[in-house]
């Protein structure tokens, strides 16, 4: 692997390739997913990606109707986006000769009021 984690000379491919033909750079992500009505995590969803398949669940925090056994959906939002902030700094970084020692991020919700 390349500078920081990441394959630069792949990701110079893709651009080149996104470059000579932009519908290559068209991807649809899907989840799909079921909600439990019978206990357990109240939802989960198996995805694909290149590596093959996982399946995730939430579950609400108990404070919300939920039985608080997995992360629920904010938790993901957030682990979404602090690691797509991450790779995107370091990819950058990477692309322009930048080494990273050390990065850590904290990405926060902060809930001040629930309606009724």
């Amino acid at each position: 692997m390349g500078l920081n984690n990441v394959d630069t000379e792949k990701l110079k491919q893709t651009i080149e390739a996104f470059t000579a033909d932009p519908s290559k750079a068209k991807k649809v992500n899907t989840v799909e997913g079921e909600w439990s009505p019978g206990g357990g995590p109240q939802f989960s969803a198996t995805v694909t990606f290149e590596g093959g398949t996982a399946t995730l669940e939430a579950d609400q925090p108990t404070g919300l109707g939920g039985g608080g056994s997995t992360p629920g959906a904010m938790i993901y939002c957030l682990y979404g986006s602090a690691s797509c902030y991450a790779a995107t700094f370091a990819t950058f970084a990477a692309m322009v000769g930048g080494e990273l020692q050390k990065m850590t991020l904290k990405a926060e919700a902060k809930v001040e009021k629930v309606a009724a």
